[in-house]
C-alpha cells in the first residue's frame, strides 16, 4: 500500500513534467543549489582520493527522470554513471536521454543489488520516499555495501528536526503548518548513529549541512507575512536575497547537505 503511494505520485509527476529538471522539486532555487552542491562535492570527493573522472564510478540511487545524471554527465566526462529507479515511468523517461556511458536500472534500493562498487553514491530526496525506517535502513545497508573503502555517500535528504524548526517559525507568525507530504518519511538525526554503526562516518562537506536554511526561512516564512501563502515569489527577489544574505542562517531547511565516508 505504501509503495503504491510512491508509484502513483511519481507516475503523475512523470506525466505532467516529463524530462524537466523541476519534476521532483518545483522550487528552482533549491533544485539548482542541490545540483551545484552535488557536482562540487563529487569533484572534491574524487580529487581527495586521487581518482580521475574517467576512472570514477558514480551511482545515483533514485535517479528519477535522469535530470541529475544528465548534469553529472556534463561535468564528469568518461565516468561510469549508473542510475537506479523504482518507478517504471521514470525509468522510461531517464532512458530516453540516451546519454553515452550512462546506464539506468529499474530496481529497488531496499534490495541487495548486483551493480558493483562505486566511488561516490548519491541520494537526492529519494531515501525519504521509503516510508518505513526499516526500509530506509535497508537502503543505507546497501549503500554501505556498494561503496568502496574511502568512498563517499553524498546525502541530500530531508530531516524531521529542522522541519520542526520551520514549523515553529511559521506557527509563531500565525501561519499554517507546511505538512510533510504523504510520499515522504523524513529522516531523524538518530540515523547518523545508525550510519556510523554500518561503517559510514560523517565528514565535512564543501557546503554546510544547513546551506538552504536562509532560503527556506525567506520563502516559507518571511514571504508569507506579507503575501498570500500560495503566491510564488519573484525570482528576482530570491536572486537578491541569495547574494545579500548568508545562505546558512538558522536550521530552517528540512533538506540538508551531508557527506559520509566508508571506513
Amino acid at each position: 500500500m505504501k509503495d503504491q503511494i510512491i508509484l502513483n505520485h511519481y507516475k503523475n509527476l512523470a506525466k505532467n513534467w516529463g524530462l524537466q529538471g523541476q519534476m521532483s522539486m518545483q522550487d528552482k532555487v533549491i533544485r539548482q543549489r542541490e545540483s551545484d552542491f552535488i557536482i562540487a562535492q563529487t569533484q572534491h570527493s574524487l580529487r581527495s582520493r586521487g581518482i580521475s573522472p574517467e576512472k570514477a564510478r558514480i551511482l545515483d540511487l533514485g535517479c528519477g527522470n535522469g535530470h541529475l545524471l544528465s548534469v553529472l554527465w556534463e561535468s564528469f566526462a568518461g565516468s561510469t554513471l549508473v542510475g537506479l529507479e523504482f518507478v517504471p515511468e521514470l525509468v522510461e523517461l531517464a532512458r530516453t536521454r540516451n546519454l553515452p556511458g550512462v546506464t539506468i536500472h529499474h530496481g529497488d534500493m531496499r534490495e541487495e543489488l548486483a551493480l558493483g562498487e562505486f566511488d561516490v553514491i548519491i541520494t537526492e530526496r529519494s531515501v525519504i520516499n521509503l516510508l518505513e525506517w526499516t526500509w530506509q535502513e535497508a537502503a543505507f545497508q546497501n549503500i554501505t555495501r556498494m561503496l568502496t573503502v574511502g568512498g563517499h555517500y553524498i546525502m541530500v535528504e530531508s530531516f524531521y528536526e529542522s522541519w520542526m524548526e520551520l514549523k515553529a517559525a511559521r506557527l509563531e507568525n500565525k501561519l499554517s503548518e507546511v505538512p510533510i507530504s504523504s510520499h515522504n518519511r523524513y529522516l531523524k538525526e538518530a540515523c547518523v548513529d545508525a550510519l556510523l554503526k554500518l561503517g559510514l562516518c560523517e565528514v565535512s562537506a564543501v557546503e554546510p549541512q544547513n546551506a538552504l536554511s536562509s532560503h527556506f526561512f525567506l520563502s516559507r516564512v518571511f514571504q508569507h507575512l506579507f503575501t498570500n501563502e500560495n503566491t510564488p515569489a519573484s525570482e528576482r527577489v530570491w536572486e537578491f536575497f541569495a547574494q545579500a544574505l548568508p545562505k546558512n542562517i538558522g536550521n530552517y531547511s528540512p533538506i540538508q547537505f551531508r557527506v559520509f565516508e566508508k571506513q
